[in-house]
């Protein structure tokens, strides 16, 4: 059964998103959001067609950051054409100036980021923790997102997402049941096997 799993199928997810409270205002947010580091640094075709699909499935936290190239400005021209801004919590990260950037890294190091070469070596086949389980059929960034979201101390992961389809993907991490301690441990192993 589908609701009993830990990863739900995008065709098979429910209405709501997992959400967890923001801890210095209280507010409540879904687990997973949407990240415009490199993904919306400059206008691409498809972008509008994903913020849409990220509202339409509850998406509501987009983060952004001045040193996102014209992130700010693409998402912002995206989201009044869609006319969806008050639906959604903006995270604006402050930053001194761009060239700060060279001494903290690229923008995506500031996030969890899974082994490409381990996504890759399984791309297409649930990972085995779940078929252990008899677990619904996961998908490996939902795996991913599932350890990272699961853990007490993340309000919100926020991946890049540059297709409708990565949405769909993505926000299946925010719904069904999340990993327990004990199995986050074991999906460490696994990975670490790899």
């Amino acid at each position: 059964m589908a609701a009993a799993g830990l990863i739900v199928p995008a065709h098979a997810q429910p209405s709501a998103l997992l959400r967890r409270n923001i801890p210095s205002s209280g507010e409540e947010i879904p687990l997973v959001g949407l990240g415009t580091a490199r993904r919306y640094e400059a206008p691409e075709p498809g972008q509008r067609e994903t913020l849409a699909r990220f509202g339409t499935l509850g998406g509501t936290v987009i983060d952004t950051a001045p040193v996102y190239g014209d992130a700010e400005t693409v998402v912002g021209d995206l989201l009044a054409q869609l006319a969806i801004r008050d639906k959604l919590f903006l995270a604006i990260q402050a930053a001194a100036h761009p060239q700060d950037r060279a001494h903290r890294g690229p923008p995506s190091a500031r996030y969890h980021r899974p082994s490409a070469h381990a996504a890759r070596a399984q791309e297409g086949r649930p990972h085995p923790l779940c078929r252990h389980h008899h677990l619904v059929r996961a998908s490996w960034p939902q795996f991913f997102l599932k350890y990272i979201v699961s853990h007490p101390a993340v309000t919100c992961a926020v991946p890049g997402m540059a297709r409708p389809g990565y949405v769909d993907d993505n926000l299946g991490a925010a719904r069904g049941r999340l990993p327990d301690a004990a199995l986050r441990r074991r999906m460490e192993a696994f990975i670490d096997a790899i």
